[in-house]
């Protein structure tokens, strides 16, 4: 689909030479690889390596925390998100699929139906013998989250030069604090030397 916000026309990207698509309808181009308006001046590669990517990766990483920790879900059959407010966990005919799931572990209600609470994933309270959610299963979730909110799986670009980014940056935190550590020190030493001048004279 077109991502101009004044156009509704749809197209399939067939041409393999670029990620570039241009709407035969409208003519705005998008990013195919990103789903976003396309990156002008960049290449994909330069675009994932930009500064603008990395703070949106961020962001949707910190929404992604919040809504696992609010314990927002997203559907398993059409990813769309939900947030339960009340009632019980069988969510039925919710979101455009109109499938039915577990709110708790995702389970299909198909199964649920078809298997019993056998169908429930062992760490969801609804399973016979539950077992509580390990740390893996949380930061499962939250990844879950990040993709989703991120609009697409994260590019490997932009994940290694956050990391580069922010090594640097911890890089120069440290020398600054050994800095400014050091100043201080400078600093006491010389206060005491001139106060023990001062009390010697």
């Amino acid at each position: 689909m077109c991502l101009s916000p004044t156009c509704k026309s749809g197209q399939l990207h067939t041409d393999e030479s670029t990620h570039m698509m241009t709407c035969h309808s409208c003519s705005f181009r998008t990013c195919a690889l990103h789903k976003h308006p396309w990156h002008e001046g960049k290449t994909c590669v330069e675009f994932d390596s930009s500064e603008s990517q990395i703070e949106r990766l961020e962001e949707a990483e910190e929404t992604a925390k919040l809504l696992a920790k609010e314990q927002s879900k997203v559907c398993p059959s059409c990813s769309q998100g939900v947030f339960k407010l009340h009632g019980c966990d069988s969510i039925l005919r919710l979101g455009r699929c109109g499938k039915g799931w577990c709110y708790i572990c995702l389970a299909r209600y198909d199964n649920i139906i078809r298997l019993g609470p056998e169908a429930h994933a062992p760490t969801c309270t609804n399973h016979p013998r539950y077992v509580p959610p390990s740390r893996t299963a949380t930061e499962k979730a939250t990844s879950v989250f990040r993709t989703l909110v991120y609009g697409g799986e994260v590019s490997e670009v932009t994940l290694a030069v956050r990391e580069a980014r922010n090594r640097t940056r911890e890089a120069e935190r440290r020398a600054h604090a050994s800095a400014a550590a050091e100043k201080r020190i400078a600093e006491t030493e010389g206060l005491a030397r001139e106060t023990g001048l001062d009390s010697d004279g």
